[in-house]
């Protein structure tokens, strides 16, 4: 009986030990991502994941990647804190009580903020009114990006 046992333990062992072994010729990783993790100088955690499209007209092709960014909070337009980089675009966020003073959902009405790529747009000049005619933003993170408004809002 212990002869069965010893020989049913070595063909376990042996099962357990040859299934971890690597196939020959493999030299890629399974499962690895091309993603790029930074750090920003504001200490927020960045993540870049490109995204595969394929070439146009003479080999032209769009840099599109999935974009993580820890400071960008609930707001993105992929999920929260993710963006979709290589397209812009500005929407409508939430007025919250530390950059604004009230809490206000997003209700297409003039206490509804504006966001490019995720990041809050801050006033910077012009009529000191969130979204009046004339009004020149920046992004709460400086980005050297200049933004003015051109109507009213809603």
């Amino acid at each position: 009986m212990k002869k069965l046992y010893f020989t049913t333990t070595l063909l376990f062992l042996n099962l357990l030990l040859t299934a971890q072994t690597t196939p020959a010729g493999s030299s890629t990783e399974v499962g690895a991502t091309e993603g790029a993790l930074s750090v920003s100088l504001s200490g927020a955690s960045n993540y870049m994941l490109p995204i595969a499209v394929p070439s146009g007209i003479d080999g032209v092709a769009p840099q599109i990647a999935l974009a993580y960014n820890s400071n960008s909070g609930i707001t993105g337009t992929a999920a929260p804190g993710w963006n979709i980089s290589g397209v812009s675009s500005i929407t409508r966020i939430a007025a919250t009580k530390f950059h604004d003073g009230v809490i206000d959902a997003v209700d297409f009405n003039t206490l509804d903020r504006f966001a490019l790529d995720g990041q809050r747009l801050i006033v910077k000049n012009g009529t000191d009114i969130y979204g009046g005619n004339g009004t020149v933003y920046e992004t709460e993170f400086h980005s050297n990006v200049k933004i003015t408004s051109y109507g009213t809002n809603p």
